[in-house]
Protein backbone atom coordinates (compact mmCIF):
# COMPACT_ATOMS: atom_id res chain seq x y z
CA UNK A 1 0.00 0.00 0.00
CA UNK A 2 1.44 3.10 -1.42
CA UNK A 3 0.06 6.59 0.96
CA UNK A 4 0.95 10.17 -2.06
CA UNK A 5 0.00 13.16 -0.52
CA UNK A 6 -0.63 16.16 -3.06
CA UNK A 7 0.23 19.78 -2.63
CA UNK A 8 -1.08 22.65 -3.96
CA UNK A 9 1.49 25.69 -3.83
CA UNK A 10 -0.59 29.34 -3.33
CA UNK A 11 0.58 32.53 -2.46
CA UNK A 12 -1.38 34.76 -0.96
CA UNK A 13 -2.21 38.33 -2.24
CA UNK A 14 -3.66 41.67 -1.39
CA UNK A 15 -6.33 42.51 -3.31
CA UNK A 16 -5.46 45.37 -5.43
CA UNK A 17 -6.21 49.16 -4.56
CA UNK A 18 -9.32 50.51 -6.38
CA UNK A 19 -8.70 53.37 -8.55
CA UNK A 20 -8.84 56.86 -7.09
CA UNK A 21 -11.85 57.89 -8.52
CA UNK A 22 -13.65 54.17 -8.72
CA UNK A 23 -16.63 53.50 -6.85
CA UNK A 24 -16.76 51.66 -4.17
CA UNK A 25 -19.66 49.68 -3.20
CA UNK A 26 -20.42 49.81 0.42
CA UNK A 27 -22.94 47.31 1.53
CA UNK A 28 -26.49 48.42 2.99
CA UNK A 29 -26.17 52.05 1.41
CA UNK A 30 -27.84 50.69 -1.58
CA UNK A 31 -31.39 52.50 -3.27
CA UNK A 32 -34.51 51.28 -1.37
CA UNK A 33 -36.77 53.24 -3.78
CA UNK A 34 -38.28 55.40 -0.87
CA UNK A 35 -37.36 58.55 -1.38
CA UNK A 36 -35.72 59.76 -5.17
CA UNK A 37 -34.09 63.09 -5.74
CA UNK A 38 -33.79 65.02 -8.49
CA UNK A 39 -30.92 67.76 -9.55
CA UNK A 40 -32.26 70.03 -12.47
CA UNK A 41 -31.14 73.76 -13.29
CA UNK A 42 -33.53 76.57 -13.45
CA UNK A 43 -32.47 80.14 -14.93
CA UNK A 44 -28.87 80.70 -13.79
CA UNK A 45 -29.26 78.43 -10.33
CA UNK A 46 -29.15 74.56 -9.33
CA UNK A 47 -32.29 73.07 -7.59
CA UNK A 48 -32.37 69.60 -5.98
CA UNK A 49 -35.80 68.33 -4.32
CA UNK A 50 -36.19 64.91 -2.53
CA UNK A 51 -39.43 63.70 -3.36
CA UNK A 52 -41.32 60.71 -1.28
CA UNK A 53 -44.80 59.51 -3.50
CA UNK A 54 -44.87 62.07 -5.74
CA UNK A 55 -44.79 64.86 -2.71
CA UNK A 56 -41.67 67.33 -2.33
CA UNK A 57 -40.28 66.79 1.22
CA UNK A 58 -37.18 68.43 0.68
CA UNK A 59 -35.17 70.82 -1.52
CA UNK A 60 -32.56 73.46 -1.62
CA UNK A 61 -30.70 75.65 -3.73
CA UNK A 62 -27.71 76.97 -2.39
CA UNK A 63 -24.31 76.20 -3.83
CA UNK A 64 -22.75 74.92 -6.82
CA UNK A 65 -23.78 72.21 -8.84
CA UNK A 66 -21.49 69.67 -7.41
CA UNK A 67 -22.64 71.17 -3.58
CA UNK A 68 -26.26 70.27 -5.28
CA UNK A 69 -25.23 67.04 -6.44
CA UNK A 70 -23.86 65.86 -3.04
CA UNK A 71 -26.69 67.25 -1.12
CA UNK A 72 -29.24 65.17 -2.92
CA UNK A 73 -27.87 62.38 -2.98
CA UNK A 74 -26.86 62.81 0.96
CA UNK A 75 -30.19 63.77 1.92
CA UNK A 76 -32.31 60.92 -0.48
CA UNK A 77 -29.84 58.03 1.46
CA UNK A 78 -31.02 59.95 4.57
CA UNK A 79 -34.83 59.72 3.89
CA UNK A 80 -34.29 56.01 1.93
CA UNK A 81 -32.71 54.92 5.65
CA UNK A 82 -35.26 56.63 7.70
CA UNK A 83 -38.54 55.68 5.86
CA UNK A 84 -37.02 51.52 5.56
CA UNK A 85 -36.95 51.74 9.22
CA UNK A 86 -41.28 52.19 9.28
CA UNK A 87 -41.07 56.41 9.75
CA UNK A 88 -43.54 57.52 8.05
CA UNK A 89 -43.89 61.32 6.64
CA UNK A 90 -47.45 62.23 6.80
CA UNK A 91 -48.75 65.57 6.33
CA UNK A 92 -45.47 67.33 7.56
CA UNK A 93 -42.53 68.36 5.49
CA UNK A 94 -38.82 68.03 6.79
CA UNK A 95 -38.54 71.32 7.75
CA UNK A 96 -42.02 71.07 9.63
CA UNK A 97 -40.45 68.13 11.40
CA UNK A 98 -37.44 69.65 12.17
CA UNK A 99 -38.93 72.84 13.52
CA UNK A 100 -41.00 71.22 15.64
CA UNK A 101 -37.75 69.05 17.42
CA UNK A 102 -36.30 72.47 18.36
CA UNK A 103 -39.26 73.39 20.66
Amino acid sequence: MDITWTYKLTTHREPPLPHPFERIAEPGTGYRGYARGHVYKAGGAWYFEVLVNGRRIHADNTGHWRTIYDACRESTAAFDLVLATGHRLKDKTWAAVVDRSAD
